[in-house]
Formats: C-alpha cells, structure tokens, sequence
C-alpha cells in the first residue's frame, strides 16, 4: 500500500470512534433520557421495586440434600 493510502486509513479510523461515540451521546441525550424523564413524571414506579414487593410467588422451595461425607466421595 501507499503511503498515502495508510493515512487515509489512519484518518478513517479515527473518525470512525469520533463517530461512534457521537452517536451513542446523541442516542441517549436524545431517545433514552427523554423516555427515563417522561417515565418518571408519570409516577411508574421502579422495576426492582415491583419486584421486591411481597405476595404470592410460583417459586418452589429447594429440597434439602444431604451432605454427609459418604454423598461427597462417591457422586455419582
């Protein structure tokens, strides 16, 4: 390759990950805080809040299982 081809990929490179990141700032400035705000403003409630409520649940308690020292040398 030229020399002048490897600084054009150089140049490209670079402008590449300026890009990038501009678009991810403009992304979230733009489209996701906005959507955050309105969210909030409408009073819904936080997703790790609804789920720490308690009630009624599908979950199953573990069984227990023995852990005597002949279970451990021969599993299986």
């Amino acid at each position: 390759m030229g020399r002048t081809m490897r600084g054009w990929m150089v140049f490209v490179d670079r402008l590449g990950k300026i890009q990038t990141a501009i678009v991810l700032f403009l992304t979230y400035t733009l489209v996701v805080g906005p959507i955050s705000m309105l969210i909030r403003g409408f009073g819904r409630q936080d997703l790790l809040e609804i789920k720490r409520r308690e009630g009624p649940t599908f979950a199953h308690a573990k069984k227990a299982i023995p852990t005597d020292r002949e279970r451990c040398e021969r599993q299986f």
